[in-house]
């Protein structure tokens, strides 16, 4: 992570960008952001309106993609991103003693369409429908990959 100099303490950025975030909720009307959401999204309760704005600010800090099915497609190892991936920040994994599976590891689906795998290049979470294929010693991580 980086670090921002501030005076003669460094600040990580993510710290920084959530010191901002609090400022522009705390200065703005939260009665005007609140009704001009519920002009964009109608359909929506009175009363979760403020926890729905609240989660998508701090959705912003969530850095860690959660996979699903629907990020893999059949004969390809890649993973393919969406917009509305959902993501989990490495704070929630400690809180549930989640772990991470490792890069260069093999996630597999083994529920519903088989055959959508993908080689981890980055960290990613996911559930327990993807099982993760971690290769030992000199095996290629290619090798563990399931091809129809």
């Amino acid at each position: 992570m980086q670090q921002v100099e501030k005076g003669n303490k460094a600040v990580s950025r993510k710290n920084s960008l959530l010191f901002r975030i609090v400022i522009i909720l705390k200065i703005s009307n939260f009665d005007i952001v609140i009704n001009s959401w519920k002009k964009s999204k109608p359909y929506l309760p009175l009363d979760l309106d403020k926890t729905l704005i609240i989660r998508e600010v701090y959705i912003l800090y969530r850095e860690i993609t959660w996979l699903k099915t629907r990020n893999f497609k059949l004969e390809s190892n890649k993973i393919y991103h969406q917009a509305d991936d959902n993501k989990i920040s490495e704070k929630e994994l400690s809180i549930h003693n989640a772990c991470l599976p490792p890069i260069h590891s093999v996630i597999m689906n083994c529920i519903g369409q088989s055959g959508l795998s993908a080689l981890l290049e980055q960290n990613y979470s996911c559930n327990q429908q993807l099982h993760c294929f971690v290769p030992l010693g000199m095996v290629k991580p290619f090798l563990l990959r399931f091809d129809n």
